[in-house]
C-alpha cells in the first residue's frame, strides 16, 4: 500500500503540470491572435492614411490657390475694405506699470 501513494501522487502531479502547461499555451495563443488582429488592423489604418494624405497632396495647390480663397471669402459674406482708419495711441510704449 505504501508503494500505491506515491505512484498516484506522481500521477496527480503530472496530470496538474500538463493542465499548468496547456492553461499557459491557451493564453499564448490567445495573446499571438490579439496581437495579430492589431497588428493587421493599424497596417489597415496605416493605408487609409496613406491614401487620405495623397489625397490631400494633390488637392493640396488648387485648394491653396488665390482664386479659391475668393470665392470662400465671397460665401462667408466679407466685404472689401474701402478706407483704413489706424489708430494714433499717444508715446510709443504699449505697456505701462
Amino acid at each position: 500500500m505504501t508503494q500505491t501513494l506515491p505512484r498516484f501522487s506522481w500521477m496527480i502531479l503530472g496530470t496538474v503540470l500538463i493542465a499548468l502547461f496547456l492553461v499557459f499555451y491557451i493564453y499564448q495563443v490567445t495573446q499571438i491572435t490579439k496581437a495579430g488582429f492589431f497588428i493587421s488592423n493599424y497596417e489597415r489604418q496605416i493605408a487609409e492614411f496613406s491614401q487620405e494624405s495623397q489625397s490631400l497632396e494633390t488637392n493640396f495647390p488648387h485648394l491653396n490657390s488665390l482664386a479659391n480663397l475668393e470665392t470662400i471669402l465671397n460665401n462667408l459674406d466679407y466685404e472689401k475694405v474701402e478706407k483704413v482708419h489706424y489708430l494714433r495711441l499717444p508715446g510709443t510704449t504699449v505697456v505701462a506699470k
